[in-house]
């Protein structure tokens, strides 16, 4: 059931009002017969309840669908609630996953053990730990392992950049993306994203930031994405490789 936002309305999914043209222009996305819009409260909802269903404690799943929800607003679809369909077909989540520690760490820098988590919990506790450490002494590197599935690069960095802090991140991926001129795979989808702060400060960092995050795909997530949504891929957005 595809998911989409009506921004001012604070609605996520569901059929648009036929009688609401200003609604309907509102939409980031257009929604399809079998569009189901809810109330954000009501995404959380369900996605938190779903990812208890599948082991996540409430604190673990609100930290998940934080940025889920968020992919919505942002318009992100394929990004937001559907996610939750792939942690659930991946192996990984079965298997033994202990809390997110540093395992070596300075004033200004730490390499952190994801303990098996999904990045969205592992990188979030790395950009808690990296905004800490900048605070404390200027500057701080953080890098994290042992994880899967981070999600968008620009929640992170907006994380730390609303606390007045400039940030830099980069993610590892497996190869799905072709290099100009390649003939297979070499490349990451979404490897690197940076953002400012506003030089009026952070009461004013709501609107006033800037984030650039980049990926390397004409198709931004994964090639599995599509399917969680029913849509096909357009016609050279993917290749078959051998």
């Amino acid at each position: 059931m595809p998911l989409s936002m009506a921004p001012q309305a604070g609605t996520i999914g569901s059929h648009a009002d036929e009688g609401n043209a200003e609604m309907a222009q509102e939409l980031l996305d257009q929604d399809t017969p079998d569009t189901i819009r809810v109330t954000e409260a009501e995404a959380r909802a369900i996605g938190e309840g779903a990812l208890r269903r599948i082991g996540y404690s409430a604190e673990d799943a609100a930290i998940v669908v934080d940025q889920l929800v968020d992919n919505a607003l942002c318009g992100y679809r394929f990004a937001s609630l559907p996610r939750i369909l792939t942690i659930a077909a991946d192996q990984r989540t079965y298997t033994k996953r202990e809390s997110v520690r540093i395992v070596r760490e300075t004033p200004s820098s730490a390499l952190v053990d994801g303990g098996n988590q999904v990045g969205y919990i592992a990188a979030f506790r790395g950009a808690e730990i990296a905004a800490a450490k900048a605070k404390a002494t200027g500057i701080a590197m953080v890098g994290v392992y042992n994880s899967f599935y981070s999600g968008r690069n620009a929640f992170f960095v907006e994380h730390i950049v609303k606390q007045g802090l400039v940030a830099i991140q980069s993610s590892s991926a497996k190869p799905h993306v072709l290099p100009p001129g390649g003939a297979a795979p070499a490349l990451g989808t979404n490897p690197f994203c940076v953002g400012f702060p506003s030089a009026k400060g952070p009461s004013n960092l709501r609107h006033r930031h800037g984030i650039r995050d980049v990926g390397r795909g004409v198709v931004d997530g994964t090639p599995r994405a599509p399917d969680a949504g029913g849509h096909r891929l357009r016609q050279g957005r993917q290749t078959h490789h051998r």
